[in-house]
């Protein structure tokens, strides 16, 4: 005992001194002689004995040991002290002395405090990061965090809304203090949900678009928003955090595309965000902590990612690059974005260094990007085909052509192009009506589709009018493929609701090898008077020239 830092002393069930080590006696500035057989409250006095003693005699009776934190002040330094007393009982049960033990845990608590201060922090920085705009309440309604994104578009900084309640958040958006889709995930509210131009829900996750008349100084914006619950360890709602998109320019386009009778339906869900933090070496990636939706993407909760590296988490290719992305963004300081696949999914990610405790580590997060990728490609399809043949429209045909025909010129490879009329289609329409028309231009589309080789080029160029571009192709080739495309035509019962009906072509073709030289749009005049000829010399037939050779009489 007497080697012991901490304070020991032992008294019995009276509460008269026993014996105290080396310490006690320098907190008491009292020799161990005086102390023992002295009551403690008058060798500590009346202030040290409430702080350092304080049992449950109940406890310390049946056999229990009990402890309590206190603060002390000794020798002008405020102390945090773990106090532990220890009964002593006899034979027969019966409490005789107990023995109590005060040690200093200051640095230990001041330990844990700055390590929940920098954990804090970390928070803050990702938090801050983030390119949506974000705000969280607790359950008074009172602002919790309110992000640099969402300073950005309300023009309300941060040491101005935090704390805040009473809706106070909502003024910057609508102009007024008014309940807003945060209610939801505290009580179910059927006439704010029609506020908002729609609103989904995916387990306790809010999903919603409105419009929100008092943000860019009155002009108002269209907003995605997505809120979820705040819980605390028991699983309580405290709280509700929501993220909070700019569509406005989204909204316009959609607007645009329906006047121009192209209407793309745009179903853009609020990509989930994955955040984390790692520990990062030149060789591996360790994870200290990451958010659990983690299990959405490869299986394994945030929780039980901490601690291990990418290799035991990802498969080995993907995780070696992981880890040199992650280092080159430790080593050299900056921020790195980057577009990532992984099981099929596309991801979009944001990398970046944060400092704790003199050491560099990692933070990011990772948005998944599948969707708006898929709704990209719906985009750049609706550029390039005809809407209603499913053919390549004519604007896109130009772009194919002139890349064949550069070629064409460099290699001096031979080519042929062809436009196509289908004869008499205006008495199609007259006759059966547009609906009947249209199915024969798409059963006319699909057969000269399936006539042709995979590289040549074959478009809808207006109304009943067709184009090909055929590369690698001589005047008898070409020739040969005109006929063969009109005699399939002819062929063909079309069937539709008013009957099978049959139509028949008129083809137009030129062909060139390393003849004289001229530009594409000089090609096409001449394939057009080709089809002229073919129509003008009785239809059903076709016409060609070779640029290179004097112009022929008659057809086939």
């Amino acid at each position: 005992m007497d080697v012991i830092g901490d304070l020991v002393w032992l008294q019995d069930a009276r509460g008269l001194c026993l014996d105290a080590n080396p310490a006690f006696e320098r907190l008491t500035a009292t020799k161990r002689v005086r102390i023992i057989g002295q009551p403690l409250d008058k060798v500590l006095g009346p202030a040290w004995t409430a702080a350092l003693w304080q049992p449950d005699w109940s406890k310390l009776q049946s056999g229990e040991i009990c402890s309590h934190e206190s603060r002390l002040t000794i020798e002008s330094v405020p102390c945090l002290y773990e106090i532990t007393h220890i009964p002593q009982r006899d034979r027969d049960g019966e409490l005789v002395r107990v023995q109590s033990l005060a040690r200093d845990i200051t640095q230990h608590h001041q330990r844990i405090e700055q390590s929940l201060h920098d954990s804090r922090r970390q928070l803050a920085d990702v938090i801050d990061f983030l390119p949506d705009a974000l705000l969280a309440i607790d359950r008074d309604k009172r602002v919790i965090i309110w992000n640099k994104a969402i300073a950005k578009i309300t023009g309300i900084p941060p040491e101005v809304m935090l704390g805040q309640g009473d809706y106070a958040y909502t003024v910057p958006f609508y102009g007024e203090r008014r309940p807003q889709l945060m209610d939801l995930v505290f009580m179910p509210d059927a006439e704010l949900e029609r506020r908002y131009a729609s609103v989904t829900r995916e387990g306790d996750t809010f999903t919603a678009e409105g419009f929100c008349n008092a943000l860019h100084d009155g002009r108002g914006a269209w907003i995605l928003a997505r809120v979820a619950p705040l819980r605390d360890a028991a699983g309580q709602v405290v709280g509700a955090i929501e993220i909070i998109r700019d569509i406005t320019e989204r909204k316009q386009a959609d607007e645009a595309l329906r006047r121009s009778e192209e209407v793309l339906a745009l179903f853009i869900r609020h990509s989930p965000i994955y955040a984390y933090i790692k520990e990062v070496t030149p060789t591996q990636s360790r994870v200290l902590q990451a958010s659990d939706n983690f299990e959405r993407m490869i299986g394994i909760r945030g929780s039980d990612m901490a601690g291990r590296c990418m290799d035991e988490l990802f498969p080995p290719e993907f995780a070696a690059k992981i880890s040199a992305d992650d280092w080159r963004v430790v080593s050299s300081g900056e921020l790195l974005t980057l577009e990532e696949d992984l099981d099929g999914r596309h991801y979009t990610s944001l990398k970046f260094p944060i400092v704790q405790g003199g050491r560099t580590l990692l933070a990011g997060y990772t948005i998944d990007i599948t969707e708006h990728k898929r709704l990209e490609e719906d985009l750049r399809q609706l550029t390039r085909l005809d809407p209603l043949t499913q053919l390549f429209n004519r604007r896109y045909f130009f772009t194919r052509a002139d890349q064949e025909y550069q070629r064409f010129r460099r290699y001096h490879h031979p080519m042929a192009l062809c436009m196509i009329d289908i004869d008499h289609f205006k008495q199609v329409n007259d006759q059966y009506g547009h609906l009947i028309g249209d199915t024969v231009l798409c059963a006319v589309a699909q057969t000269l589709h399936d006539n042709l080789r995979q590289v040549d080029i074959l478009a809808r160029y207006g109304g009943e009018e067709f184009v090909i571009l055929l590369p690698e192709t001589d005047r008898q080739t070409a020739r040969a493929s005109a006929e063969r495309l009109r005699v399939a035509v002819a062929k063909r019962r079309i069937e539709t609701p008013s009957g099978p009906v049959s139509v028949t072509l008129s083809l137009g073709v030129v062909a060139v090898d390393d003849g004289p030289a001229m530009t594409l749009e000089r090609l096409l005049d001449a394939a057009d008077q080709m089809l002229y000829r073919a129509k003008q010399a009785g239809r059903d037939r076709v016409e060609i020239r070779d640029l290179g050779r004097p112009l022929e009489s008659g057809g086939c």
